[in-house]
């Protein structure tokens, strides 16, 4: 037994250690995802992928959708998920869902965010699709509908589908749930064949949550052979609540309850009582999922993000538990009531609070059974703009997976990700000559750098590793902060023949108010002629003290204009400090300040 474990930690050791000498070269810049890419966008920053669908054809072949640009793209594997081909953009479409029904492909989504509920047919694999132009050829509904790849179920003699509706003029989260359905032998692209239900809002009143909200429902045909629209349930915790949820969900998590309404026989009426056993303890009910039933072991199945570090103070919606998508999970469950983790599909840096600007998620998997396998796509987000904003959509298989052991999932990504760094400044040993510091140890190739403030700043060295910034007129105002020239400076130029490659910044940042104070990053690598955003959020500094707290790292791989930074370039990395009030601002960096990345030849 204990020869068997130290085998299996063996085999995981190598795995990883395997991943690092494969996908990390250092004459590169950024780290390859250990996968299977069926599409990547060219400048993460302006090209996002969303809502990803994935399908298999009667010949045995993949389809898979995403949203793009006024459209959804298509791609096709016809080698089990090795490679993928794209085949076409439909025009028109958004959030939108493939499934095979009597042969044929369709695609069914809205015609664009928030609008009417439509649906396209392909009799040729994908390649050419019908038009969505009035209701007799797919235009469904008209409204300010929403959805995302959920499930289509077939029950009863008809064909089942849930959707939401925003009610109101402009663009809301404020969903009302609802289904949809048709006959099956009923032609699929006539308004006249489906019929919608009622629909219901969740009440702010139901749960002490910020705003309580549901959506992106699965239809699902429970044991007892009754429909039900299992909801997406978001329940962040809100200023001045207690962390415990009360009300008909007490007694179950917050960020793992999902809500269960009722579906008539007949598709017409849809009913939520908010009584207790219309919640269910959920892992990953606060993040797109898709649950479907397996025949065979007579079991349901999903794939979903668990959290895996719960804050239970903040109420901040930068740092909320609900940005933990980061870890990919299997689930099954022979009820829809008692659920069991089986196996990890992917993950990253797991048990780690998480931010928005993160750029590591693995979210809003849609997948399919294939004999004993599951095959996955995912919205992933690999050296994105942040997490949520994916630059990739992912294949996954999930290999005999009703056998699949917890302890068999994959090693976690992190090692991949870490950085090596090729400039620190230990503020405990550092050089400091007033207003400017010089840097503890630089990477070979490094010609010079040092770290100092702008003019309406002043350097304090506290001793003991702490550094403290003052601000010379203080300014609570961003903009305030930058016309003021409040920030501190990091500048970096390489030798000749040599090249930068900056990967992260890393540093403890610490503070003595409690007021909250922001930091934001710029850089530039013209030597200041023009700076340009890390990110488009300021990184808010709370929850430390003066002692100082390791600050959110920042990964950097995916801004191309920080690579192969040449001899004739001088790289600024800027940080405009602001926040308290008018009168009064400081803060510290303590014990160090790191930039991670290559220098390479």
């Amino acid at each position: 037994m204990k020869l068997n474990m130290i085998l299996k930690r063996s085999a995981k050791t190598f795995f990883v250690l395997f991943l690092l000498l494969f996908f990390v070269n250092p004459s590169f810049s950024q780290v390859k995802f250990p996968g299977v890419v069926i599409v990547e966008s060219k400048d993460p920053f302006k090209e996002r992928i969303y809502s990803p669908s994935i399908v298999i054809l009667p010949d045995g072949s993949y389809v898979v959708s995403q949203d793009m640009s006024k459209g959804i793209g298509i791609h096709k594997s016809t080698d089990k998920g090795l490679t993928w081909k794209f085949i076409t953009k439909i025009d028109i479409g958004h959030w939108g869902g493939l499934f095979v029904h009597k042969g044929m492909l369709y695609v069914m989504g809205t015609s664009k965010s928030f609008g009417d509920v439509i649906i396209r047919k392909s009799t040729d694999g994908g390649k050419t699709w019908t038009e969505s132009i009035d209701e007799n050829s797919g235009v469904i509904f008209k409204g300010r509908y929403h959805t995302a790849p959920v499930p289509v179920v077939v029950h009863n003699g008809r064909i089942w589908r849930a959707y939401e509706e925003t009610l109101g003029d402009d663009p809301n989260r404020d969903f009302y749930a609802l289904v949809i359905s048709a006959p099956v032998d009923a032609d699929l692209l006539k308004a006249s064949s489906w019929t919608r239900s009622n629909s219901i809002r969740f009440e702010e009143k139901w749960v002490n949550a910020k705003r309580p909200n549901w959506l992106e429902g699965n239809i699902v045909v429970t044991p007892e052979g009754k429909l039900i629209d299992f909801m997406r349930l978001e329940t962040w915790l809100g200023k001045d609540q207690k962390y415990e949820l009360e009300g008909a969900a007490a007694g179950k998590p917050r960020h793992e309850v999902a809500a269960v309404i009722s579906v008539a026989d007949d598709g017409k009426k849809v009913s939520f009582e908010n009584k207790p056993s219309e919640y269910v303890l959920f892992p990953g009910a606060e993040t797109k999922f898709t649950i479907r039933y397996d025949s065979l072991s007579r079991t349901y199945w999903t794939a979903v993000n668990k959290i895996t570090y719960f804050d239970k103070k903040s109420t901040e919606t930068y740092n909320g538990n609900w940005h933990q998508r980061n870890l990919l999970a299997l689930y099954s469950s022979k009820d829809l009531k008692n659920w069991e983790e089986k196996y990890h599909i992917v993950k990253w840096n797991t048990g780690t609070p998480l931010n928005t600007w993160d750029v590591f998620g693995f979210q809003y998997a849609d997948w399919q059974f294939e004999g004993n396998d599951i095959i996955l796509v995912s919205r992933t987000s690999w050296y994105g703009a942040r997490y949520h904003d994916a630059n990739m959509m992912t294949f996954h298989r999930i290999k005999n997976f009703r056998n699949v052991k917890l302890s068999e999932s994959p090693s976690d990504l992190y090692p991949l990700t870490i950085t090596k760094d090729i400039l620190t400044f230990d503020l405990n040993k550092a050089e400091i000559n007033g207003n400017e510091v010089k840097p503890s140890w630089t990477e070979k190739g490094i010609k010079s750098a040092i770290l100092k403030v702008g003019k309406g700043a002043q350097l304090e060295n506290k001793g003991s590793g702490r550094l403290l910034l003052n601000a010379l007129r203080p300014s609570k105002i961003k903009t305030h902060a930058i016309d003021r020239e409040q920030y501190v400076d990091v500048e970096v130029s390489a030798v000749e023949g040599y090249r930068l490659n900056i990967a992260s910044i890393d540093l403890k940042l610490g503070k003595n108010l409690e007021e909250t104070v922001k930091s934001k990053w710029h850089f530039s690598v013209d030597g200041g002629k023009t700076f340009k955003e890390i990110t488009n959020y300021d990184f808010p500094l709370a929850q430390v003290n003066d002692q100082g707290t390791p600050q959110s790292k920042l990964y950097l791989w995916g801004y191309k204009e920080l690579q192969n930074i040449d001899s004739n370039q001088k790289l600024i990395l800027r940080m405009y400090f602001f926040g308290y009030n008018d009168k009064q601002m400081q803060f510290s960096i303590n014990d160090y300040l790191k930039i991670g990345g290559t220098v390479t030849k």
